[in-house]
């Protein structure tokens, strides 16, 4: 039964109908209790008053209520009225992502910003055992403010399955989204975006969901559906035999892209992509391919550490690399530097004296502050001022953003600031200091307001990023952004009367935009490339380059006499340790991207790679080149190409792995000759730890087509024997002290201690699913454990009881210098818990002045 605008339902009130499909219709209704628009689904009368049935319906929703991700519809609660039971929805506006798909390919970065906040609310609801079932285009909304919200969330299970007599669910057969399969049962899902296992009517779990993730990508970057067929038999025919047409992908589609759909696509369940959070690192913008290749092998926990680093280059001297070609020194940019302290530059500002700068900045690990500095000195100076970001500089007076997304002016002097709006995401201010620009969260909405209150622009789909006005006030030139959140977008310049005055293309990302003039407005982005370059766009739309320089690059400001502020980022990888007998930790440091991969149990020597600049620079080789080096900070010795794995515990052998990691050496660490290990039928290698005995090693490893497992190796001679079921592997040193036992994993269940020789498998009591074991204690009763994933620059690490279970702090690792860490992901232990070694990553930036830019 329909029902009639103006109705009521519950305490609701029906506004209209939105769609009707295989689990019901849907209703725009009004909540007048918190002056709020709900999404009401009824329940279709087929099930609405089977008691199990809804009884299970119910307890599904009570679960999916608990995810609270903003990707994800939220469920407001159950309502009832008269015959009729409904689901209580967050109403989310916007077109769906298939609508959108309709439109055509949706460019590269757009297409990896929709698949990374799908990814990122399909790994919330997996942690929590939820899947899908029926993820498809027409199920993800692109919200105005450019949000992505995936809809009905596994709701159709509780409801299909039968678990009465009552009801038939095979009258539900003609849906688009429910259709009859064999005698099993029901087939859950749309037939185009079906994985294989639910094709053919099998139990499917988050899997799944991977393939149809895959299936929708493929299908945002080439505009075509993956699967189809003028029936429902004929797609899914396709569905379990076409291969996808690789070629329809847009040639700038980065490897690693490609690679993430090969895994998401794969019709065995078995060899698809173990879990959705490891599909968010190929997703990342600018993610290089052969990081990728480097870094896969030590497992996905160490992955989301590079997102901060990927694409960021190391420092350089600018104005040497700039100008070391050049004809005459005085026609070619200069670069000098204006801030000296670690950490990260937020914002910069020219005071209108033309020798003063101002910025806000993040030193030494403490929270964004404000500073200024002269141009002929090399120190600023903090003012008192509360935690926020630079927005704009006028006579006698400053603008800034407060934590809270507060803008407030203060005086220069002495004087408490004044708040001028709230809700501000991005501000500017002329330069008479009469009027700000600001992009303005109002009631759901996104706006550009010049002045305040007055809006001269909207989007329905993205954002709107980095307000410029310009020098004459009666312009303002911001990125509009194609998804909110992220940078990929295009320059706009609009009147106060809101009119366009000029556009340029799209860009990948934008890190800066200045007015030159009245004429011209500069900006700094990413072009085909991964070098961030400035842009000069003029009123009538013509584009030129303006300035091209190595690594990342952001523009700040313009002076009226031509000068830039600019900040370049530098990233690295660092690693500290605790030698025997030491107090403090130790700076192990060799070259820009220092990993350690391995530790001695004397805690006297670690084996280490050099992955980035310049261990490819020594190597030649994409792979890098592995070191040893002293904890007590000697020198490090270099042992070969490759990723080192192991170092024996007499510190006489070590494990490199090179060709594709499809080879393992044993490579000697003084004198003598390295050899190749056998590899029987290995295809690829993971990762590899000494068993005491020092004639055994323990290696992560996967067969031709075959789910990563683990393996043990005779080094007197043999093939590698498979020690674990398939799917079950480690991540670290997780071998017991007799050599007995090996803690290890199958996909999300926690780690149990699996037998080397014989024996049954053991749980290991107290240890949390998401947590891995680092190391045994020296007398095997007791691990060190730690999560598999810790955000920000502090990891605690446990001491667990093999026995009962019982757990006690033994240290949180802490990099003495917190500045721009982005966070911890090696980590390495001796037995006795008395030395230790760690990798973490770090992100920094400078502020300089460049002159000469035309």
């Amino acid at each position: 039964m329909k029902l009639e605008n103006g109705s009521s339902f519950g305490a609701y009130r029906v506004v209209g109908l939105l769609g009707a499909g295989g689990m019901g219709e849907v209703y725009r209704a009004h909540d007048p209790k918190l002056r709020r628009d709900v999404a009401l689904k009824i329940v279709p009368e087929l099930f609405a008053w089977d008691e199990e049935r809804m009884k299970r319906f119910e307890r599904e929703a009570h679960v999916l209520a608990s995810l609270n991700h903003p990707n994800i519809e939220a469920i407001y609660g159950l309502e009832e009225s008269g015959d009729e039971r409904a689901l209580v929805l967050e109403l989310v506006e916007g077109p769906t992502l298939a609508e959108r798909i309709a439109q055509g390919p949706i460019p590269l970065e757009e297409s990896l910003a929709i698949a990374r906040q799908m990814v990122d609310a399909l790994d919330t609801a997996h942690e929590k055992g939820i899947v899908h079932r029926d993820l498809k285009p027409g199920n993800v909304k692109l919200t105005p403010e450019g949000n992505v919200k995936i809809l009905d969330f596994g709701l159709a299970k509780p409801l299909l399955e039968t678990t009465s007599s009552s009801g038939d669910a095979s009258s539900l057969s003609q849906s688009p989204t429910l259709m009859k399969g064999t005698q099993a049962g029901v087939i859950l899902g749309t037939a185009s975006y079906m994985s294989p296992e639910q094709a053919r009517g099998k139990q499917v779990d988050k899997r799944a969901d991977l393939w149809a993730l895959g299936v929708i990508l493929y299908e945002m970057l080439t505009g075509a559906r993956l699967f189809d067929g003028e029936t429902i038999s004929d797609t899914l025919a396709a569905v379990l035999t076409r291969d996808p047409d690789w070629s329809r992908l847009p040639k700038e589609t980065p490897a690693a892209t490609r690679r993430l759909l090969s895994h998401l696509l794969e019709r065995d369940p078995k060899k698809r992509l173990r879990d959705v959070g490891d599909a968010r690192f190929d997703l990342e913008p600018g993610v290089s391919s052969d990081v990728v290749r480097t870094m896969e092998p030590k497992g996905t926990r160490r992955r989301w550490l590079l997102v901060g680093l990927v694409g960021v280059l190391l420092a350089t001297a600018l104005a040497y690399q700039l100008g070391r070609h050049a004809v005459s020194q005085s026609s070619m940019p200069s670069f000098r530097p204006l801030t000296f302290r670690r950490g990260t530059v937020d914002t910069a500002r020219f005071a209108p004296d033309g020798g003063t700068v101002f910025y806000s900045a993040a030193w030494d690990g403490r929270a964004s502050a404000l500073f200024s500095t002269r141009l002929e000195s090399p120190e600023s100076s903090a003012l008192d001022l509360p935690s926020g970001w630079l927005v704009g500089v006028v006579p006698g007076e400053l603008a800034f953003l407060s934590v809270n997304q507060t803008l407030a002016r203060a005086p220069l002097g002495s004087g408490a600031p004044r708040e001028v709006l709230t809700h501000v995401q991005w501000a500017d201010w002329s330069r008479d200091g009469s009027s700000f620009a600001v992009v303005h969260a109002v009631e759901g909405s996104v706006r550009l307001e010049f002045p305040v209150g007055t809006v001269v622009f909207e989007t329905a789909t993205g954002g709107i990023l980095r307000p410029s006005i310009s020098p004459s006030g009666d312009r303002v030139a911001f990125v509009e952004a194609l998804i909110a959140g992220y940078t990929r977008g295009r320059v706009r310049v609009v009147g106060r009367d809101g009119s366009i005055v000029a556009s340029s293309k799209e860009y990948n990302s934008f890190s800066g935009l200045s007015w030159r003039s009245d004429r011209e407005v500069w900006f700094s982005a990413q072009d085909s490339g991964k070098e961030f370059v400035v842009f000069a766009l003029s009123l009538s739309g013509e584009v030129r380059e303006v300035l091209r320089t190595p690594g990342s690059l952001a523009l700040h400001d313009i002076s009226p006499d031509g000068r830039l502020l600019v900040s370049q980022f530098k990233g690295r990888f660092e690693t500290v340790g605790l030698a025997p007998g030491d107090a403090e930790e130790r700076d192990l440091t060799w070259l820009d991207r220092t990993y350690i991969e391995d530790l001695t149990p004397d805690g006297r020597t670690i084996v280490f790679h050099e992955g980035g600049i310049g261990g490819e620079m020594i190597a030649r080789d994409a792979q890098g080149m592995a070191f040893l080096r002293g904890t007590d900070g000697s020198p490090a010795v270099r042992l070969g190409m490759g990723q080192p794995l192991a170092i024996s515990p007499d510190g006489r052998w070590a494990i490199l792995m090179s060709g594709e990691n499809a080879r393992i050496t044993l490579y000697p660490t003084g004198a003598g000759s390295s050899r190749d290990l056998p590899a029987a039928n290995i295809r690829q290698y993971y990762d590899a730890w000494w068993f005491p005995d020092g004639r055994h090693v323990l290696i992560a490893a996967n067969e031709e087509d075959r789910p990563r497992r683990l393996f043990v190796q005779d080094l007197e001679g043999g093939d590698p024997q498979a020690l674990t079921p398939e799917g079950v592997w480690t991540e670290e040193n997780s071998i017991s002290p007799d050599g007995k036992w090996v803690a290890a994993f199958a996909p999300d269940e926690p780690m149990s201690l699996y037998p080397v020789e014989e024996g049954e498998v053991r749980g290991l009591p107290g240890i949390a699913p998401d947590e891995y074991v680092l190391r045994w204690s020296t007398d095997g009763s007791h691990v060190f454990v730690s999560k598999r994933r810790v955000d920000g620059p502090v990891v605690p690490i446990f001491r667990l009881d093999v026995g009962t279970g019982e757990r006690a702090l033994w240290k949180e690792l802490a990099p003495r210098d917190p500045s721009g860490v982005t966070g911890i992901a090696w980590i390495c232990l001796t037995p006795d818990g008395k030395s230790y070694a760690y990798t973490y990553g770090r992100v920094l930036s400078d502020l300089y002045l460049v002159e000469n830019a035309r």
